[in-house]
């Protein structure tokens, strides 16, 4: 009998061999990644204390977190509520609308009450599932926006609690009904989630070319910013330019933090699932007092090439209810710049030349009116049934300005073209830009974060 050290392979028992073990190897690595994929999921966050009184005198709610819903059957997370009143958009009845997401197969059968609270009476309605289509659960998660619709009638009194209460199991959850807020404005800036580590200097060119071009309110959900990033929020807050929050989730999400300000974070998969119902309450918060409402990262500026500001640009195109503005190249912030520029933005005019017939795999940022809009995927808006109408911005208009990297620089200056449109603003914003960045950076032990 021969020994084990001295028996030898046959080539087809050395390729059946080769072969198992390549196929263990992928075995593995997707038994891993489907494991940490739902640890991500299940790791739920407890529902606020909720405390019911009873129906016939009213709901008491702890206001605010993500509350799970249906339980059995499917993965459902509610958030807030809001009432929309707005003409024509959901029919000719108004609705509660209640934000969420879904994980799970799509809806069959939706047996859904609302129970809506007005002054000491509850009334009973049935409530409809806005569910987006499935091409838009996101990659890796299933997960995807849904909008509960409770009918109310336009004219008030209006709900101030709201029980949703699945028929069948009898599960309930407890909203708040929250109203649009009021005011004034004819352009709102709506951001999506803000996360990672912002370049200081960059982030306050930010704030004020907003403020330059004719954007007069800010709003935004933050989550795991660095310090530095939030003491400037929070300046712009006081200015009455910024509203931000805390972002809350409904699942544990794991992040690190980017040390290259310059370069853009990878976007956490279920963190990206709740962009949709971020914009969407966003626009909900401001429908009431912003003839429109602009999305827009914390990255990017529209910089207006034929007229002086926002507010002419949309007056130029009234006549639509969204203008989009297709990005065909992006500037970069790690290799090519003018030396003898002073503010972040302006040193860096130089954008990566994308290929031919790969632009319409960017993203087109947008403005909306924010009657006409229903909710969010991510940038784009869902819209009503009837007529709509929407146009294409071209660049010779607007240039959008993307001012951190996405992957790998180039070394070849010969991949890039120089773009000077933002200089014809000049000395008017380098002014103010001297002033607020003398106050915020270079104030002795109040500096913060220049990098």
């Amino acid at each position: 009998m021969k020994s084990l050290s001295l028996y030898k392979f046959r080539a087809p028992d050395l390729k059946y061999f080769v072969s198992l073990l390549i196929i263990t190897v992928i075995i593995l690595v997707l038994c891993q990644s489907y494991f940490e994929i739902n640890q991500s999921t299940v790791q739920v966050r407890p529902a606020e204390s909720l405390l019911y009184s009873g129906e016939v005198n009213t709901v008491n709610v702890l206001k605010g977190g993500w509350q799970e819903f249906m339980k059995k059957d499917y993965h459902l997370f509610v958030h807030k509520s809001f009432i929309d009143l707005r003409q024509g958009v959901f029919g000719e009845t108004a609705v509660v609308i209640t934000t969420g997401i879904l994980r799970g197969r799509a809806f069959y059968e939706f047996n859904v009450n609302c129970k809506l609270y007005y002054e000491g009476e509850w009334i009973t309605k049935r409530a409809a599932l806005g569910q987006v289509p499935r091409s838009w659960r996101l990659e890796f998660t299933g997960w995807q926006s849904v909008h509960i619709l409770c009918p109310i009638s336009k004219v008030g009194p209006y709900p101030s609690q709201l029980i949703l209460e699945d028929t069948k199991t009898l599960e309930r959850v407890f909203l708040p009904v929250e109203i649009a807020e009021s005011g004034s404005y004819n352009l709102i800036a709506c951001v999506p989630i803000v996360y990672g580590n912002f370049n200081s200097e960059a982030l306050i060119e930010w704030f004020e070319l907003q403020r330059f071009f004719g954007v007069q309110k800010i709003s935004m959900h933050v989550w795991k910013v660095s310090k530095e990033n939030w003491e400037i929020f929070s300046y712009y807050k006081a200015q009455g330019l910024l509203d931000f929050y805390n972002l809350d989730t409904p699942y544990n999400i794991t992040y690190t933090f980017e040390k290259n300000k310059s370069r853009a974070p990878a976007k956490p998969y279920f963190l990206e699932v709740l962009y949709s119902t971020d914009l969407t309450e966003c626009m909900l918060r401001n429908y009431l007092r912003s003839t429109y409402i602009m999305v827009m990262d914390l990255d990017e500026v529209l910089v207006p090439k034929k007229v002086n500001n926002y507010h002419e640009l949309l007056n130029k195109f009234k006549e639509y209810d969204t203008i989009n503005f297709q990005m065909k190249n992006f500037d970069i912030t790690c290799n090519f710049m003018i030396p003898d520029e002073t503010h972040y933005f302006f040193k860096r005019p130089y954008k990566e030349i994308i290929a031919a017939g790969k632009e319409s795999l960017l993203p087109a940022k947008s403005i909306h009116k924010a009657l006409k809009c229903l909710m969010f995927l991510q940038h784009n808006c869902v819209r009503p049934s009837k007529p709509y109408k929407k146009q294409m911005i071209s660049s010779d208009e607007v240039v959008l300005r993307h001012y951190r990297k996405r992957g790998r620089c180039v070394q070849s200056r010969r991949h890039f073209v120089e773009d000077r449109s933002l200089n014809r603003f000049s000395p008017n914003i380098t002014e103010r830009l001297t002033i607020v960045k003398a106050k915020l950076l270079h104030s002795g032990k109040k500096q913060i974060g220049y990098a």
